[in-house]
């Protein structure tokens, strides 16, 4: 089952981010209609969701240290407007280099994402102050040393 396309060079900018495939490709698109297999267009989508969840995924874990630090130092101090906008210098880079796009979907996934990695991190700082005598602003050490104490 084939469905029309329009030539639209960005659609072909998704699917191939290979410059030498997107070369053959323009040469291939030179008509005004595309005949293309679903099979094709459902592959692209596919692809976005999923280079979607793997950044979303990425952002979440980055966030989690700036969380805890976050949570560790009073509001509205350097170091807390430090640990809540250093992150997003992270996910501009990341949607830069994967292409991919700042369409409004993807700010609603992302931005669900930092907000649980910052979360998460001060969920982890309250279970650290638990179980550990001291905590500091860094999750690694504190981790470790938890782990060495107990």
């Amino acid at each position: 089952m084939y469905c029309n396309l329009i030539k639209d060079n960005n659609y072909v900018d998704k699917l191939f981010p290979s410059t030498k495939l997107y070369a053959k490709l323009q040469l291939l698109f030179e008509e005004s209609t595309i005949y293309a297999p679903r099979s094709l267009l459902l592959f692209g989508y596919i692809r976005l969701r999923m280079k979607l969840f793997l950044i979303s995924l990425v952002v979440l874990l980055v966030n989690i240290p700036f969380g805890y630090w976050r949570a560790n130092v009073e509001r509205f101090t350097l170091q807390w407007f430090l640990a809540i906008h250093l992150p997003v210098i992270v996910v501009v880079v990341l949607r830069l280099v994967s292409h991919l796009g700042f369409a409004w979907f993807t700010y609603v996934v992302l931005v669900a994402a930092f907000f649980l990695g910052q979360r998460f991190g001060g969920l982890i700082i309250r279970r650290v102050r638990k179980v550990c005598d001291h905590a500091t602003s860094c999750m690694v050490m504190d981790l470790y040393r938890c782990r060495r104490q107990s």
